[in-house]
């Protein structure tokens, strides 16, 4: 009996194939996860299976390309040709892995750590031709990263193609309620995105020599607070009453008034209708006054 057991033994290891040696090894660096395998003894190639947790753990990219990927479930190669010696794949976030290499219907688990830790990245910039508008953009294997000088054309080192740096002169008088002034970009960007305002509002503060009567003035840049007093006008065809004349300087008669009244009614530098009515209407007071 135990010569046809040890026959049966010798028939069964001659039929089968000798020890494989075939496997995987997983490496983790980072996000960077690399799977190295050993293809000694596959045929007809192989299959590379990564189950993924149920969260947290995102796959940005793999290679060789082509591999089956469905979020917070696995990422297989299948590969009908020959197994290559390492497949990559890139993560964000954390989580922990676990994977079966399967060759020649015979099935190996993955060695090496599954944890991937949380780690920072370093973001893949847009390239040199992409307005990056200052949000935060998912341009990246980070998945998302805000650009670093806003509206500035970006290289793929994430630095500024160029940065503006502005000089400005001094602001002008106010006009008109405006007042400007001239930038210049001393590095010659093209662009003005950070261009401060060459136009600013402003108010013109009233004076004594602004050639207004405002303030407390009580005539044009006289009186008042101003430094210089007010002179009031000798009777004369302008000066219609004493209030408005130098004291004891306006005498009237009836003659006088109506030859005042015509010439009021007929005076061109009155120009609205107010300010003529208001003079002739001041000038019949005084003439019924002295009648």
């Amino acid at each position: 009996m135990k010569k046809i057991l040890l026959i049966v033994f010798l028939i069964i290891g001659l039929t089968l194939p000798s020890v494989l040696s075939f496997g995987a090894v997983r490496t983790v660096t980072g996000n960077e996860v690399t799977i190295a395998i050993d293809t000694t003894d596959t045929v007809a190639g192989c299959i590379i299976r990564e189950a993924m947790p149920t969260s947290g753990l995102v796959v940005t990219s793999s290679s060789p390309n082509g591999a089956a990927y469905v979020p917070n479930s696995y990422l297989k190669w299948i590969i009908s040709g020959s197994c290559p010696t390492q497949v990559t794949y890139s993560t964000t976030g954390s989580g922990t892995v676990t994977g079966k290499m399967t060759s020649n219907s015979i099935e190996q688990v993955i060695g090496g750590s599954g944890v991937i830790p949380s780690s920072t990245c370093t973001p893949t910039c847009p390239l040199a031709d992409t307005i990056c508008l200052g949000t935060t953009v998912t341009l990246d294997s980070c998945g998302g990263q805000t650009c670093n000088v806003v509206g500035t054309k970006m290289d793929e080192a994430c630095a500024p193609v160029c940065t503006e740096s502005w000089s400005c002169g001094s602001w002008t008088d106010c006009i008109n309620e405006q007042k400007t002034r001239t930038c210049t970009d001393e590095n010659n960007c093209g662009t003005i995105v950070s261009k401060p305002a060459e136009t600013e509002s402003c108010t013109i503060a009233p004076t004594c020599t602004d050639s207004v009567q405002n303030q407390d003035e009580t005539g044009v840049d006289c009186g008042g607070s101003c430094a210089t007093a007010c002179v009031l006008p000798a009777c004369s065809a302008e000066c219609i009453s004493s209030s408005t004349c130098q004291v004891g300087t306006c005498t009237f008669t009836v003659d006088t008034l109506k030859t005042e009244i015509g010439i009021a009614i007929e005076d061109s530098s009155l120009t609205t209708k107010f300010a003529k009515i208001s003079k002739i209407a001041a000038l019949l007071r005084l003439y019924f006054s002295l009648n």
